[in-house]
């Protein structure tokens, strides 16, 4: 993301460029080129895994998962959690609370 002419970059979020890759090879390429945004101290490898997570799913995806009723952050006395949704969008692709709540049927496998 580039901020918009006459304004200035002023947090992380501002100043993060999207790069999109349509084979993994590239994508592979660029990470390992780029490896210490990732890891490296003082780095936000955290937020940059979340932000990829949700332009993977996109971000209307990820509102349909979510339907309305949960958050994919809490924020609390400037605290800042991640909900079971965030967790859910990890392990299995989808911004869902309820694929990891309980509340689908026994043996039965998401849609």
């Amino acid at each position: 993301m580039v901020p918009r002419e006459g304004c200035r970059a002023s947090s992380f979020t501002d100043r993060t460029r999207l790069f999109e890759f349509s084979e993994k090879a590239a994508a592979q390429g660029f990470i390992s080129d780029h490896i210490n945004c990732f890891k490296g101290e003082g780095s936000h490898g955290v937020i940059l895994f979340l932000y990829s997570l949700l332009f993977s799913r996109t971000l209307e995806r990820v509102q349909e998962d979510l339907g309305g009723t949960a958050p994919l952050l809490s924020i609390s006395s400037g605290n800042i959690t991640c909900t079971e949704a965030v967790l859910s969008l990890m392990l299995t692709g989808r911004a869902s609370p309820r694929e990891l709540g309980g509340d689908r049927e026994p043996g039965t496998d998401p849609i």
